[in-house]
C-alpha cells in the first residue's frame, strides 16, 4: 500500500534537485497523512489511532527513503536512511574526529 501512495501521490510533489536538500527539506504532511489513510480506508484498512502514531515516525522514513530512491537511486535511499540512524550518525562523527 505505501508503494501505491508513493507512485500515485508522492511522486507528483515538488523534489529539491539534490539528495542533500531533500533530506533537510522534505517532509511528510499532515496532508499526506490524510491521503495515506484515505488509500488505506480505501482499501478496506481499519484505522487505529494509537497504532498509526506508534509508526508514523517509520512510515514517514519509510515513504521519505522511497522516494529518494525513485528521484535520486540507491544512494538517496541510504543517505536518507542513514541520515535518521543514530548509530550511524554518532560513528560517522567519531570518524571525523582528529
Amino acid at each position: 500500500m505505501l508503494n501505491d501512495f508513493l507512485y500515485h501521490s508522492l511522486i507528483r510533489e515538488p523534489v529539491p534537485p539534490a539528495i542533500s536538500q531533500f533530506i533537510t527539506s522534505f517532509k511528510i504532511s499532515e496532508t499526506h497523512h490524510q491521503a495515506l489513510l484515505s488509500l488505506a480506508k480505501s482499501k478496506g484498512l481499519t484505522y487505529n489511532h494509537r497504532l498509526f502514531t506508534m509508526a508514523r515516525r517509520h512510515i514517514d522514513l519509510d515513504l521519505k527513503s522511497r522516494l529518494a530512491r525513485y528521484y535520486f537511486g540507491e544512494d538517496g535511499y541510504y543517505k536518507v536512511i542513514n541520515a535518521e540512524d543514530q548509530v550511524i550518525s554518532r560513528s560517522l562523527a567519531f570518524l571525523k574526529q582528529p
